[in-house]
C-alpha cells in the first residue's frame, strides 16, 4: 500500500486490524502516504517481520515501552515528524534494520539499543538527539555494519582502549562530538567503504595508523570542518576506488597528494595550508566533477593539461598564489558551471577558448592582474551566467554592448579596472534585475550541479565577496537574492543612462570614482528596492531629485565629491545620513550639511515659500502683544478687587457674609435631596421593585 495517499490516524488503522490479522500479518508497507498520529504498540502483531511507515506525516511519539517481544526484523520510521525520545526497544530484540532518521526526536538514546544483538543497521540521523553514547550502547552489536548518527548533538565517549566487536561498512557521524582527540576505536575498522566524521570537533593530528588501514574498499572520506592537521600520504596506491574526498576546513599542510587517476570524482581540499605547485592535476583522470583547492598557499602556474577534465563542473582555485596565464585548455571543460580564480596573480588576457564554456553560471576572476578588453563573447556564449566579477584587474576598453544579453545576471562587478567609454543604455535587458522569475522562489543560492555518484546530483553552493553598503561581506546561501551592478573606480564618461532606472529589482548601484557628468536621473524613484547607492567621486551636476526621498529601503547613500547644487530634499531617509556623504558639492545646502540654504533662519526649519514666512511673522507679533495684554489685565483686576476689600471694612464684611450664606444654602439643598433619595429607595425595597 505504498504511495497511495492514504490518510487518517495510524492508531485507528491499527485498531481496525484485529483478529487473524494480528496473528498472521507479516509484512506491512505503508510508506509514502499521509498518515498521521503516534506510532502504536506494534508488538501486538505477533507474526510481523517488516514494517515500513517512512515518508508519512506521523507527528506523535513512540511508545515508552513495547508490551511484548516481537519478531520484527525491519522497522522504517524515517522521514516523518515524530517527537519525544528514543524509546526502550528491548522487546524488539530481533531487529536487523532500524531506521528512524529525519524526524524530530530529542532527549537521550536509551542504552536498550545495546540489547539488539541482531542489529545490522542503525540510522537515527538528522534528529535532535543529545547526551552521551558509550560502550554500553554498542557492546552487544557485533553484527552492526551501518551506523548513522548524523546531525545530532550526541557525544561519543569511549575508553581509549575500547575495541568494538563490529566491523562497519558505513560510518556517518557528522556533527557529533568525537573530539578533541582522533577516535582511537576506528583503529580496528578495516572494512568501511564510507566514513563521514565532518564537524565532529576533532583538534588533533591524524595518526599514521589511520592512513595505513587496509581498507582498500574506501569510496567516500569526509573529514571536513575540524581542526585536523598533518601531512597527507600518497593516496593513489592506497585507495584505488576512492570517489569522493572532502578534507576542507582543516589545518593540513605540505604538498598536495597524488590520487588515483581513474576513480576520483569530487575533491574538496579548500581552507587548509597546502603549499607547493599543482602539478598533480595532470594525474587526475577524466571522471572528476569537482576540484576545490581554494584558500590554500599553492603557487606557480596551472599546468596546461586541463583538457583531461571534460566532465568537470566546479573549478575553484580562489585565494592562492597562482601566477601566469589562464591555460587555454580550459576551453575543453564543456560542462563547467563554476570557475573561480579570485585573489591570485594571473596575468594576460582572457583565453578565447573560454567562450566554449557555455554552461557557466558563476565566473569570478576578481583580484588578479588580467588585462586587455572585456570580450563581448561573454554575453553571447554564456546565457546562464548569474555572477560575473572581473573586479580589481587591469581591463581596459569599453563595456561591451553584448553584456546586455546576460538576462540571468544577478551580480555584474567590473569595478577597479581601467574601463572607459559610456555606460550601455541596454542594461534594462538584464531580465533578472527587472522582474522576479520562478527559479528565484525556489532557491536563494547560486548553485552549480555536479555528480557525486553516477546516479546522484548534488548542489555546490557558490560564494563571493560582495562590496555594497560601504563594506564587503561574504555571501553564499543568500547570494541568489542579490541584484548588484558595480562599475566603481574606472574611467567611465557620459551621463548615467535613464534606462538604468528600469532595473526595478536592483539592490545596489555603485558608479563611484568615474568621470560621469550630467544629472542624477529623475526616474531614480523607480528603484524602489534600492538599498545602496554610491555616485561619489564623479562630475554630476544639477539638483538631487526630490523623488529620492521615496527610496524607503535606502540604507547607504554617497553623493560626495560631485558638482551637485541646491537644497537636499527633505525626508527622514535623506536627513538621516551622515553629512560626509554629501560633502564636496560646494553649491549643495540643507540638512544634514551645516551649510544653510539662502533664506534659512538660524533656528527655523527651511520656509516653504515667502507667503508662509510672512504669515509666521504676523502670527509671532500677535502672540507677543496678546500675552502682554493678558498679563496687564490680570494684574489690574487682581489688585483692584483685593485693594478694595483691604481698604473698605463694610465691603469686606459684606463679602465674607455672602460666602457664608452661599455655603449654608448649598449644604441645605444637598441634605434635602439626599433625604428624598433615601426615602424613595426604602419604598422600592419594601414593595419588591428594587
Amino acid at each position: 500500500m505504498s504511495g497511495n495517499n492514504l490518510t487518517g490516524e495510524l492508531s485507528q488503522l491499527f485498531q481496525d486490524s484485529h483478529g487473524c490479522v494480528e496473528s498472521s500479518l507479516e509484512i506491512l508497507q505503508l510508506d509514502g502516504n499521509q498518515l498521521h498520529g503516534s506510532v502504536p504498540d506494534i508488538t501486538r502483531f505477533t507474526s510481523m517481520t517488516e514494517l515500513d511507515l517512512s515518508r508519512n506525516q506521523l507527528n506523535g511519539s513512540l511508545p515508552k515501552r513495547f508490551s511484548q517481544r516481537s519478531e520484527i526484523v525491519i522497522l522504517y520510521l524515517n522521514d516523518n515528524q515524530l517527537t519525544g525520545s528514543l524509546a526502550d526497544v528491548t522487546m524488539l530484540s530481533s531487529l536487523r534494520e532500524f531506521v528512524i532518521a529525519n524526524n524530530r526526536l530529542d532527549g537521550n538514546v536509551s542504552e536498550s539499543i545495546g540489547s539488539l544483538y541482531q542489529l545490522e543497521q542503525l540510522d537515527v540521523g538528522r534528529n535532535s538527539l543529545q547526551g552521551v553514547m558509550s560502550e554500553a550502547h554498542f557492546s552487544n552489536l557485533s553484527k552492526l555494519t551501518v551506523l548513522d548518527l548524523t546531525d545530532n548533538s550526541l557525544a561519543l565517549k569511549f575508553e581509549s582502549n575500547w575495541a568494538p566487536t563490529f566491523q562497519l561498512d558505513r560510518i556517518f557521524l557528522s556533527s557529533c562530538n568525537l573530539g578533541p582527540h582522533f577516535p582511537q576505536w576506528l583503529r580496528n575498522q578495516n572494512n568501511f567503504m564510507e566514513l563521514d566524521i565532518s564537524g565532529s570537533r576533532i583538534s588533533d593530528t591524524v595518526p599514521n595508523w589511520f592512513w595505513n588501514l587496509s581498507n582498500s574498499k574506501l569510496q567516500l572520506l569526509n573529514l571536513s570542518h575540524n581542526k585536523m592537521s598533518g601531512i597527507l600520504p600518497d593516496f593513489s596506491s592506497k585507495y584505488s576506488i576512492l570517489r569522493n574526498m572532502d578534507l576542507s576546513f582543516n589545518q593540513f599542510e605540505g604538498p598536495l597528494p597524488l590520487f588515483s587517476s581513474d576513480t576520483i570524482s569530487t575533491l574538496f581540499l579548500s581552507n587548509n595550508k597546502f603549499s607547493g605547485s599543482a602539478s598533480f592535476l595532470c594525474n587526475i583522470g577524466r571522471n572528476i566533477s569537482v576540484l576545490d583547492l581554494s584558500n590554500n598557499l599553492l603557487t606557480g602556474w596551472i599546468p596546461d593539461c586541463s583538457m583531461n577534465f571534460t566532465r568537470l563542473n566546479i573549478l575553484n582555485f580562489a585565494s592562492n598564489n597562482f601566477s601566469g596565464k589562464i591555460p587555454s585548455s580550459i576551453g575543453s571543460m564543456f560542462h563547467l558551471q563554476t570557475l573561480s580564480l579570485h585573489n591570485n596573480s594571473f596575468v594576460g588576457e582572457l583565453p578565447s577558448s573560454l567562450r566554449k564554456c557555455t554552461s557557466l553560471v558563476f565566473l569570478d576572476l576578481s583580484s588578479n592582474m588580467l588585462r586587455g578588453e572585456i570580450p563581448g563573447w561573454i554575453g553571447e556564449s554564456m546565457p546562464s551566467l548569474e555572477v560575473l566579477s572581473l573586479q580589481s584587474n587591469g581591463f581596459n576598453g569599453s563595456i561591451p554592448q553584448n553584456l546586455c544579453h546576460l538576462s540571468n545576471i544577478l551580480i555584474l562587478d567590473l569595478s577597479l579596472n581601467n574601463i572607459s567609454g559610456i555606460i550601455p543604455k541596454c542594461l534594462n535587458n538584464l531580465t533578472f534585475m527587472v522582474r522576479k522569475t520562478a527559479s528565484e522562489y525556489l532557491n536563494n543560492a547560486v548553485s552549480s550541479l555536479y555528480s557525486s555518484t553516477p546516479d546522484v546530483l548534488s548542489a555546490y553552493q557558490n560564494k563571493i565577496t560582495v562590496g555594497w553598503k560601504g563594506r564587503e561581506d561574504d555571501y553564499g546561501s543568500t547570494l541568489g537574492l542579490l541584484r548588484i551592478i558595480n562599475f566603481a573606480r574606472n574611467k567611465l564618461i557620459g551621463e548615467i543612462p535613464e534606462e538604468i532606472t528600469g532595473l526595478l529589482l536592483l539592490l545596489a548601484l555603485n558608479l563611484s570614482g568615474n568621470n560621469l557628468t550630467g544629472e542624477i536621473p529623475q526616474k531614480i524613484w523607480q528603484l524602489k528596492q534600492l538599498e545602496s547607492l554610491d555616485l561619489s567621486g564623479n562630475q554630476l551636476s544639477g539638483v538631487i531629485p526630490i523623488t529620492m526621498a521615496d527610496l524607503n529601503f535606502l540604507a547607504f547613500l554617497n553623493l560626495s565629491n560631485n558638482h551637485l547644487s541646491g537644497r537636499i530634499p527633505s525626508s527622514t531617509q535623506l536627513q538621516g545620513f551622515n553629512a560626509s556623504q554629501f560633502t564636496g558639492n560646494l553649491a549643495l545646502c540643507g540638512k544634514p550639511l551645516l551649510q544653510r540654504c539662502p533664506g534659512d533662519e538660524t533656528n527655523q526649519s527651511p520656509p516653504a515659500n515667502d507667503d508662509n514666512r510672512g504669515k509666521e511673522v504676523v502670527a509671532d507679533e500677535f502672540m507677543k502683544w496678546f500675552c502682554t495684554a493678558m498679563g496687564i489685565g490680570f494684574s489690574v483686576f487682581f489688585w483692584g478687587v483685593s485693594g478694595a476689600l483691604l481698604l473698605k471694612r463694610s465691603w469686606r464684611h459684606a463679602y465674607f457674609r455672602f460666602l457664608d450664606e452661599s455655603w449654608d444654602w448649598l449644604y441645605v439643598k444637598v441634605a434635602v435631596r439626599k433625604a428624598r433619595l433615601q426615602r424613595a429607595f426604602q419604598w422600592l425595597h419594601e414593595h419588591g421593585l428594587a
